[in-house]
This record gives structure tokens, sequence and C-alpha cells, in this order.
């Protein structure tokens, strides 16, 4: 059976998180279709997906590639997430002793045990702390702007340990807690400062070769298959 628009649209961004492709390189329709064995249509669905979450940029005349974001981008991303993340943690403060509360910070309380970097772990935490404010549109608002920095901290790399920067979570917590909001907010402000600061391009290019996009397609969908049996 074929792949739906959602698995093609998933194994592109599979590879691309994995520096299988980088900014800049092409993504032939054709090349889709021939290595993956899907129709034009669906080919065309999932770059259309990708490139609404920002990971595939569309030029007239020249077709689809991997999005290389701007420095301009990705400051005004972060300016976004300071300023929304400062008013998430106001409201935070009515929710402490929460059973919200107390699954963040266990949430929080793990991450200070964990020996290696785990951006996923650190956007989670990010997110159950917008999610417990109980305001949908904020919730979603930040789950869009959380994802698009995961997805920017795949193609550029920290030159510092992000596991150091996740203490600043449980450290955020004592300070709500403790009714030290505005302590909070200036901490919660150089969090992601320092996490946009450590950003540095990674050279990754001399890695990859000269494959094509077919190969690294066909390369990645069995792992695409294994990592989520349920979509097979």
């Amino acid at each position: 059976m074929g792949y739906r628009s959602d698995e093609v649209a998933s194994i592109i961004r599979d590879a691309i998180t994995s520096h299988k492709l980088l900014p800049g390189d092409k993504l032939i329709e054709r090349e889709i279709v021939e290595s993956l064995g899907v129709s034009r249509v669906v080919a065309r669905q999932a770059l259309i997906r990708l490139s609404e979450e920002g990971l595939v940029k569309w030029q007239t005349n020249k077709g689809a590639s991997v999005a290389f974001p701007e420095l301009g981008e990705v400051v005004a991303l972060f300016d976004a997430l300071i300023m929304i993340e400062r008013a998430i943690i106001e409201k935070a403060a009515d929710y402490v002793h929460t059973e919200a509360w107390t699954d963040l910070r266990v949430h929080a309380d793990h991450e200070l045990c964990l020996k290696h970097d785990h951006p996923v772990s650190a956007a989670v935490f990010h997110l159950k702390l917008a999610a417990m404010v109980q305001n949908q549109f904020v919730s979603d608002f930040y789950d869009r702007l959380n994802k698009k920095a995961v997805l920017l901290a795949a193609i550029y790399g920290q030159a510092k340990s992000g596991r150091l920067l996740m203490h600043d979570h449980a450290r955020m917590l004592d300070l709500i807690e403790s009714g030290r909001i505005d302590e909070a907010k200036n901490l919660a402000e150089r969090h992601q400062g320092e996490i946009l600061r450590s950003y540095t391009l990674k050279e990754v290019r001399e890695h990859t070769g000269s494959r094509s996009l077919g190969d690294v397609l066909r390369d990645a969908a069995p792992a695409h298959q294994e990592a989520n049996p349920s979509d097979s």
C-alpha cells in the first residue's frame, strides 16, 4: 500500500531534522514520486504541508527546496516566545499546587536527572507550562512557536549543552512557587536568550556526500516505518 501524504511529509521531515537533507536542497516532485512510489498529488500535498510548517520553501519556476531560516526570522521567533512566556508565567502563579502544576514539577525534576541533551523534553516543559493556564488560544499559538523552535534547532547546532539550560526549568518553578514572579519572568527571558545565542549553523554538508534526493528518501522510508509501525 502506498504512503499517505502525511507519511511522505513525515519521511521528508525526518530526513531534514536528521541532516540527511540540508537547507537549500531541492525537493523535486518527480524524485519523491519515483523513490516512494506515490502519486504527484500525494507528493505535492506533502510538500505543501511542510511548507506550512516552514520547513520547505516554494519559489516560482524553481519548485520546492528545504528552507533556510534567515537570522531575522530566528530572532523574531525567540522574541515572540519570550513575550508570550512572560505572560504565561504571570498566569501560572494562579495554578501552583494544582494537579497540572504537580505534573509540571515532576517533569522538571526528571530533567535534572538527564545525562544528555534532550530538546524534546525541554519543549514538552514549555508546552505543559502554556497548557496549564487553560487558554486554548495561548496554548495553540505557543505550540506553533515551540514546534518551529524545535525545527530550527534541528538545523542549527548549540555551542553549549542544552542539558544545563534545562536546569532553568526547575529553578523557574521554584521562583513561581515562592511568589517571585518578576524573577521567574527574567529567568525565562535569559533562558530563551541563551538558547538563541548558543545557535551556530552546523557544518554537516561534507558528511552527506553527493547522494540524490531519491537515495535519501529510499533509505529514510524503512527507518520511518520502523519508528512508526502504526502507520504501515
